[in-house]
């Protein structure tokens, strides 16, 4: 309290003194977006601090009354929301550069040692380097071959923890039980085995420490940190500020290790794992520049705050992810039963391989599905503008923070019939192959896309299929079926615990690798 206090007297004086006539003498000079009616000083801020509902649904509701292109003013910052697919594409694919930097925040700066890495790191050559090495490095663990059949490392990686995983559902017996359990460490060890090349028992203090301190840094830095709004408060001892700096020590101490053991180990002729892959990328880049050092080569920083992203990105999302899938299956049993028909007639031996997509149409069309109705990420990762740029009519300045309502463009009933139900035909043409539409944006498009959409949406594939092969899904007797609406919305849409009836299929009882 002491802390808001703080904030508002101090921010209130400032914003009276030096800013109450310049932004709307400037706002007047220049064509920006229209925007609500905002309050003396605070301008808009009361949109972002909330009113109990999802903020991408308050967005979405003002973007009805001004537009798919509208502005926000919270406090002295300024916002552009970009609410269909057809702003979003005019702003990152035909003006990419002008609209491929990262807002700076304070809370962010804090996580990755000063924005290293490639997710929060702000647009210029260095990123462009950076996010290349790490592009290259990803493609090493998807095409490589793991010695299986030709299937690479990440698919060979995933399914042996999708056999793992079925093997641990089927000791319930049919009892009821809480999937996120058996899903949370078979994702940990998949994203584990897939970064550092190892895995972890599920009772392991170390991996522990290591999932609390990720979960305990995401539920602090949540959107709208005072932190991120006023860094000077930064500058008085909190217990919150010492709380964050012990989690991410824990944090940084189990990576610094892992990084340091690989690049002890390393063999440019054997790449294991991703961080092998960020190693064998690095040194290519090195060798690319004849040795020099410059600041497109990553650094240790960065390599370390990469790997933490691919790890908390890739576990945080599948997981989500899977979640609604299998409520969306309880809900839609109908759904489920065709999914099973598809598997048993082109599957008949093994968990179905990312090989077998073409056979299993409806099986994608489900991931897609999922992934559009879901929206796990409702507004994508903020942008600010790199340079004065123009969106339509619309003139927009530089530095101004860019929100996409990917939700709301995954559900707009003019992009899609009947979108507020679970129709993996969303995704399927009249001859029942897999089409991707226009407005299907979950890894967002331009410069900054997501680099592990691939990844993904094979780990969402592969233990679909496995889970559905061998398991019916049913709500447990007594009980209420999953509730389809988010616990949590901003920026991650969760939805909240429930628990399943796991029927085995006869036809299905011993789990076995495919071949």
């Amino acid at each position: 309290m002491t802390e808001i206090l703080i904030f508002v007297t101090f921010f209130l004086i400032c914003r009276l003194l030096i800013s109450r006539y310049g932004c709307k003498r400037s706002e007047r000079r220049r064509n920006f977006p229209p925007r609500p009616t905002g309050l003396p000083l605070l301008g808009n801020l009361a949109v972002f601090l909330g009113d109990g509902r999802p903020l991408c649904v308050a967005l979405r509701e003002l973007g009805a009354t001004h537009g798919d292109v509208f502005g926000l003013q919270a406090c002295s910052k300024e916002f552009v929301v970009l609410s269909s697919s057809r702003a979003i594409r005019d702003a990152f694919v035909r003006r990419s550069v002008d609209f491929a930097g990262r807002p700076y925040m304070f809370s962010l700066s804090l996580l990755t040692r000063k924005n290293c890495g490639i997710a929060f790191s702000d647009y210029g050559p260095a990123w462009r380097g950076h996010r290349k090495d790490a592009a290259s490095a990803l493609r090493m663990i998807l095409q490589q071959s793991g010695g299986v059949r030709g299937r690479s490392i990440a698919e060979k990686t995933i399914l042996q923890e999708v056999s793992g995983a079925v093997s641990d559902m089927a000791a319930s017996d049919g009892r009821p039980i809480d999937p996120s359990e058996t899903l949370t460490v078979a994702l940990i060890n998949t994203v584990c085995s897939l970064t550092f090349g190892c895995r972890y028992g599920p009772d392991d203090a170390e991996m522990k420490a290591f999932v609390s301190a990720n979960h305990k840094l995401k539920e602090l830095f949540k959107p709208g940190h005072p932190l991120d709004l006023f860094p000077f408060l930064k500058i008085f001892p909190s217990k919150r500020m010492r709380t964050i700096q012990e989690l991410i020590k824990t944090r940084d101490s189990i990576l610094q290790a892992q990084y340091e053991d690989h690049v002890a180990t390393f063999r440019p002729d054997n790449i294991r794992d991703i961080t092998d892959a960020f190693l064998k990328s690095v040194q290519d880049s090195a060798n690319r520049n004849n040795g020099a050092s410059d600041d497109v080569t990553m650094t240790e920083d960065q390599v370390v705050m990469s790997m933490w992203e691919i790890f908390a990105g890739g576990f945080e999302s599948t997981f989500q992810t899977l979640r609604w899938a299998l409520a969306y299956l309880i809900h839609y049993p109908e759904v489920q039963k065709r999914l099973q028909a598809e598997i048993d007639n082109n599957v008949p031996a093994g968990l179905p391989t990312w090989g077998d997509r073409s056979r299993l149409p409806y099986l994608e069309a489900t991931v897609l599905e999922t992934l559009r109705h879901s929206s796990f990420s409702s507004l994508n990762g903020p942008h600010v503008t790199t340079c004065d740029t123009k969106l339509g009519d619309y003139d927009i300045p530089q530095g101004t923070t860019v929100l996409c309502n990917l939700w709301w463009v995954h559900h707009d009933p003019e992009n899609w019939k009947d979108p507020n139900n679970f129709r993996p035909e969303h995704f399927l043409d009249e001859g029942g192959r897999v089409f991707i539409p226009e407005h299907f944006l979950p890894f967002s498009i331009g410069p900054r896309f997501c680099l592990g959409k691939q990844l993904a949406t094979m780990g969402l594939f592969l233990y679909l299929g496995g889970i559905l092969k061998h398991f019916s899904l049913q709500c447990p007797p007594g009980e209420k079926p999953p509730s389809l609406k988010a616990e949590s919305s901003d920026p991650i849409r969760t939805i909240g615990g429930f628990r399943i009836a796991l029927k085995k299929r006869q036809s299905h009882d011993t789990v076995c690798l495919p071949a």
